[in-house]
């Protein structure tokens, strides 16, 4: 709905700062976020300025019932967060509104890390990674797993389970690079979708846009990549859209061997030939599941050389010298300067093929296959 800052003095009460807002006939209480109270301060939110709201949300009545009894007003009240507010021209009709573009944010330029719940988003899918699973045990401690190592479990599990046996507590999730449908900057933000089965992991491909409703800031523990991290809901919804024909969108690409030792701060994607292949290690990760770290000297087309440690379940991967490999969600170790060789390894989310159907690992294997032979 849109409204507008009525009249009446901006005040703080005790942490809180508060707007009258109103519609044409009625009023309303609103308390703002710390971004909010920052731009009231810099005099961006003003009083007779219009206010697009969606999403606000009506704050308990228990938490604020001193503070409301104590300025007389009445019960009814809104909390607004930076990202659920965008300022209006002053001739926009007041009142509710429906659904319009207006409400779409921006990771260009308008969604904010601390700002609360993200209304809608208007995106495109730069990067899909597998799926990733969270098993949360009896003790309450939480055990991360890939796609490979659940299968392993699930597969132990159905041999070994009888009928009293207890359900595991397991969800999956995923990760997704995303940027704005008209972006002028090529920013991109990570979105974690949770709560995901492999159906919606199956749906949601690279280069498709979507409308995205109800997602939220978050921080993870672990960052991998600069920019917003965002997470999903249980009020997310996905709605199709059509990416714009001429906008540059900085979707995956193929790194060559001797620049990945420049991209230390996110993963990448390779196209290589094994020149070497070391002996493969047996390590444990749990204790029903072995990990086989195996070592690789390769290179491409621009003669660097890297090494790669590969993880993997269960057994070794059958890989040998004179191979062309795709290597997905690769990341940076280090440069050993001595012998000018970039070591790099795998990750849970990585992916180790000898053929892709993505159009890109394709002519990127067919291009340096004819480089080897040549």
């Amino acid at each position: 709905m849109v409204t507008a800052i009525a009249p009446a003095p901006t005040e703080a009460t005790g942490k809180s700062c508060r707007l009258q807002l109103t519609d044409g006939w009625y009023q309303i209480t609103a308390y703002l976020d710390a971004r909010l109270e920052r731009m009231v301060e810099q005099l961006r939110i003003r009083v007779g300025q219009k206010l697009s709201i969606s999403g606000a949300q009506v704050p308990s009545s228990k938490k604020k019932k001193k503070e409301i009894d104590s300025v007389d007003m009445t019960a009814v009240s809104l909390q607004l967060s930076a990202n659920s507010v965008l300022t209006c021209p002053w001739h926009t009709k007041l009142g509710n509104q429906r659904q319009s573009a207006r409400h779409v944010r921006r990771i260009d330029s308008n969604v904010y890390d601390d700002g609360g719940v993200v209304t809608m988003l208007d995106v495109v899918i730069c990067k899909k990674y597998p799926m990733m699973y969270s098993e949360t045990m009896d003790n309450g401690s939480t055990k991360i797993r890939s796609a490979k190592e659940e299968e392993l479990i699930r597969f132990s599990v159905a041999e070994l389970r009888s009928d009293n046996s207890q359900e595991r507590n397991v969800s999956g999730y995923f990760r997704l690079r995303v940027c704005d449908v008209t972006t002028t900057t090529g920013r991109m933000a990570t979105l974690l979708v949770s709560q995901a089965s492999e159906f919606i992991h199956t749906t949601l491909k690279e280069g498709q846009a979507y409308r995205i409703s109800h997602i939220i800031p978050y921080e993870p523990k672990v960052r991998h990549h600069p920019g917003l991290s965002l997470r999903t809901t249980r009020m997310t919804h996905w709605e199709p859209r059509t990416p714009l024909p001429d906008t540059v969108y900085p979707m995956r690409t193929i790194t060559p061997c001797d620049k990945i030792k420049t991209l230390t701060d996110t993963d990448n994607d390779m196209v290589v030939h094994v020149l070497y292949t070391y002996d493969a290690v047996c390590t444990r990760r749990s204790s029903d599941i072995s990990v086989w770290q195996q070592r690789l000297l390769v290179t491409d087309a621009s003669t660097a050389i890297c090494q790669v440690s590969i993880y993997s379940f269960s057994r070794p991967l059958l890989i040998h010298a004179g191979q062309i490999l795709c290597l997905s969600n690769v990341r940076f170790i280090m440069h050993d300067i001595k012998y000018n060789i970039t070591l790099i390894k795998t990750t849970d989310e990585s992916d180790v093929t000898t053929k892709s159907s993505i159009p890109l690992f394709t002519q990127a294997m067919a291009d340096l296959k004819n480089w080897a032979d040549s």
